[in-house]
């Protein structure tokens, strides 16, 4: 039963571990999925010459408004490594210049600063990206993913499971196993004990018997000379004789 215990614990481990390992692929695949959609808003925004009217001319003449009257560009999702890594400064920098700031009680020529440095960054070059497509793009991408992840953990569990199983039915072979050994030696001791009994009587039997008959033997042998010797010819003609005797008198 201790053992068994102990596969059991063994196996609630492995679950939780297992559980832990997928949660925390779950866990980046999100941040994955979160980065790459934050990523995608920053395509071609370095290198970027074109000015914030520029660029919705170019929107107003290439692309009608949708069914919402907005204009959007759609663009695959390509971004390279130079791409983040220009992103992640403009980002970086922005931040920088608004943590110089107390917006709780910044005053309005602080706060018309602030919007000056902010304009000068490239961010506003984010308007020019239809996020619905790269979205929906990632989310299908994360979805697949997942899926491949979500079969791999059943699978993983069923093997766990299939594992533990065995090893509870091989726990069972042997304790059934020990359990007829130990019947076994039992029986073997029984035995053993009952011809020990019956040796044990026979000399208590013994040792009872044998005075009672070596007493028999030597009253036995004491009284046969006066019956032998009564038995004897001339003792017989004495008695005759005297019988005789006593017969003519």
């Amino acid at each position: 039963m201790e053992l068994k215990g102990e596969l059991e614990a063994k196996h609630s481990r492995e679950m939780e571990e297992l559980r832990t390992y997928f949660e925390k692929k779950c866990a980046d695949l999100e941040k994955n999925y979160s980065e790459e959609i934050f990523s995608q808003q920053s395509r071609k925004m370095s290198g970027s010459t074109c000015s914030e009217a520029e660029l919705n001319s170019d929107l107003m003449m290439s692309h009608p408004p949708g069914p919402d009257g907005d204009m959007r560009l759609n663009v695959e999702p390509n971004l390279t490594k130079k791409d983040l890594a220009n992103l992640k400064n403009e980002l970086s920098s922005v931040l920088d210049k608004i943590d110089q700031y107390n917006l709780d009680g910044i005053t309005d020529e602080d706060f018309g600063a602030l919007k000056a440095e902010i304009a000068t960054c490239n961010l506003n070059n984010l308007l020019k990206y239809d996020l619905t497509i790269i979205k929906n793009d990632l989310r299908n991408k994360y979805h697949a993913e997942l899926e491949v992840l979500r079969e791999d953990g059943e699978n993983r569990i069923d093997v766990l499971n299939v594992e533990h199983e065995a090893r509870l039915k091989s726990l069972e072979g042997r304790y059934l196993e020990e359990i007829e050994q130990l019947k076994a030696q039992l029986d073997e001791m029984g035995r053993h004990n009952m011809g020990v009994t019956s040796a044990i009587q026979e000399v208590i039997m013994f040792e009872y018997f044998t005075p009672l008959y070596v007493v028999s033997l030597t009253a036995c042998y004491s009284t046969r000379p006066a019956l032998e010797s009564s038995k004897s010819p001339r003792s017989y003609r004495a008695t005759a004789s005297t019988a005789r005797t006593s017969h003519v008198s």
